[in-house]
């Protein structure tokens, strides 16, 4: 069985910040999400998330050496 989406609409995000190493969304629209940020600092590729409910969630992702 394929993917099933768990609300009717996709959720729409409007770019807020926007820099050389990092770049931030923000949520125009209702769903899961308030704010979704991506950065890159040196070797190490960091995404933080704020759902619209719930604590912010920090995956840090760091390149093999």
């Amino acid at each position: 069985k394929g993917f099933e989406s768990r609300t009717p609409a996709a959720q729409k995000m409007e770019l807020v910040e926007i820099d050389k190493q990092r770049v931030k969304f923000k949520a125009v629209t209702e769903g899961s999400i308030n704010t979704l940020e991506y950065a890159r600092n040196g070797d190490t590729f960091n995404i933080e998330l704020v759902p619209a409910k719930g604590n912010a969630n920090k995956l840090e992702l760091k390149a093999k050496k």
